[in-house]
């Protein structure tokens, strides 16, 4: 796992995942997509999945939280905005919104 070196900061940054009741599933196997792309990128340390929170009342959607960690706010901004990530936000899109 690479660690930012002395001078360097490191940056995270916070999704909300809206996911529909009886989605979990389809879900996770999407951000297991999003995860195993992220990892190739340049500067990826990780992606933390957060266990989802549960509406107040019965057939809400879930809220899931996922942490990205880059080594550099200029590596986390190249991945935010690369081609296959916007491809598999989009594709995600249909069942799922993230924030």
């Amino acid at each position: 796992m690479a660690k930012p070196g002395a001078g360097e900061q490191a940056a995270s940054l916070v999704v909300e995942h809206t996911v529909p009741t009886g989605e979990g599933l389809a879900f996770r196997w999407w951000h297991a997509k999003l995860v195993r792309k992220a990892k190739r990128f340049k500067g990826h340390i990780r992606t933390d999945l957060c266990a989802p929170v549960k509406g107040l009342q019965p057939g809400q959607p879930m809220k899931w939280y996922s942490i990205v960690h880059f080594e550099s706010p200029q590596l986390l901004n190249q991945r935010m905005k690369s081609r296959d990530r916007e491809a598999l936000i989009k594709a995600g899109s249909k069942t799922f919104a993230s924030y």
